[in-house]
């Protein structure tokens, strides 16, 4: 049996968009389409790197979930970074309730993030992943 190498044949493959993100104040009318693991790090090395305060955190919405009557996702998945304290955080919510990532326990501090130029607060969560 013999084995040979294929020729370079590259094929048009349409990708599905599984996901969007709202990070930049331009996606306001326009989410960012999510396809490839890629795309994901284009956000997270936008958050870590910017330069703008207010831009920590990314909204992320699946197409795959269900939406509500006024059209809307039923969840909401953040993810927000500051490099300056090394500190991050991931927050999903949903009809289930919201859960997050375990922050410090020694600490008081509520988190606050900015998603393109939008605060968004996130006090002390009860339930934690």
């Amino acid at each position: 049996m013999e084995f040979g190498t294929q020729g370079n044949i590259r094929r048009r493959v349409e990708m599905e968009v599984k996901a969007e993100a709202y990070y930049k104040s331009e996606h306001a009318s326009a989410w960012q389409e999510i396809v490839e693991p890629e795309d994901v790090d284009r956000v997270i090395d936008f958050l870590l790197s910017s330069d703008k305060e207010y831009h920590s955190a990314a909204v992320f919405r699946s197409l795959k979930r269900q939406v509500l009557p006024s059209g809307e996702p039923d969840h909401q998945f953040i993810v927000g970074a500051n490099p300056g304290n090394q500190m991050g955080v991931i927050i999903f919510g949903c009809d289930d309730g919201d859960f997050s990532t375990v922050g410090d326990g020694e600490s008081d501090d509520e988190l606050f993030y900015h998603v393109a130029g939008h605060e968004a607060f996130f006090p002390k969560m009860r339930r934690f992943l």
